[in-house]
């Protein structure tokens, strides 16, 4: 059996990996908000 591949683009991975650690709590979403670019509601 292959492993699968995910292709993704250098600013994709940065959102994953901040999704990732809001997910695991080692980011408050403010936080992460402003690495996203994102505003907080």
């Amino acid at each position: 059996m292959r492993p699968d591949t995910i292709t993704m683009t250098m600013r994709q991975l940065d959102r994953l990996k901040v999704l990732q650690a809001l997910s695991d709590g080692h980011l408050k979403t403010g936080i992460a908000a402003a690495r996203l670019g994102l505003s907080t509601r």
